[in-house]
C-alpha cells in the first residue's frame, strides 16, 4: 500500500473518528475561523470566535452540564461574534468512537472550584489589582474608574 499524503491522511483518519477523549475544532474543513476584536482603547485585543467563547466558558463553567450541552452554547457564542466579524463559523468536536464522552462533564470531574471571572493580582497602598479575564467587554463599559467593589 502506497503512503497517503498528509491532506489524505488527515481526512481518512477523519472519517475513522481519531478522537481518543474529545477533540474539539473552532471551525469546519474548509472553514475560515474568525478573529474579533474585543475591549476598546488600550485594553483592546484580538482573539479567534472560538477560542475566546471557550476561556470565557470554563472561567464562568456554571457546574458538571455535559459536553454535548456546553458546545452548543459555546457554538452560539462563537458563531455570533465570528458572524459580527462577516464570516460564517460552526465549531465541531468529536468523541471517541463508541464513547459517551458528550454525556460527561467538560473536564470529565466534577469541579472541585466555583467558577470565577476575575482574579486578584494582589495589593499596593490599600488598592487590589484584579484581572476581569472572564467579563465581557461589554459589561466593564459599566465600570468607571474609581468602582468599589464588594469583599
Amino acid at each position: 500500500m502506497a503512503p497517503l499524503k498528509p491532506n489524505a491522511e488527515l481526512k481518512q483518519r477523519r472519517t475513522e473518528g481519531i478522537a481518543k477523549g474529545v477533540a474539539v475544532g473552532s471551525a469546519q474543513a474548509n472553514q475560515l475561523a474568525a478573529d474579533a476584536s474585543f475591549g476598546r482603547g488600550a485594553g483592546r485585543f484580538f482573539a479567534g470566535a472560538f477560542t475566546y467563547s471557550l476561556t470565557r466558558y470554563l472561567w464562568q463553567q456554571p457546574g458538571s452540564l455535559p459536553l454535548q450541552r456546553v458546545f452548543v452554547d459555546l457554538s452560539r457564542s462563537a458563531r455570533d461574534v465570528a458572524n459580527s466579524s462577516g464570516v460564517q463559523q460552526a465549531p465541531v468536536f468529536a468523541v471517541a468512537p463508541g464513547s459517551t464522552h458528550d454525556q460527561k462533564p467538560v473536564y470529565f470531574l466534577t469541579p472541585q472550584t466555583p467558577p470565577a471571572e476575575a482574579v486578584v493580582l494582589g495589593e499596593e497602598n490599600g488598592e487590589i489589582s484584579f484581572w476581569l479575564g472572564g467579563v465581557s467587554s461589554q459589561s466593564l463599559e459599566a465600570f468607571e474608574e474609581g468602582a468599589v467593589f464588594g469583599r
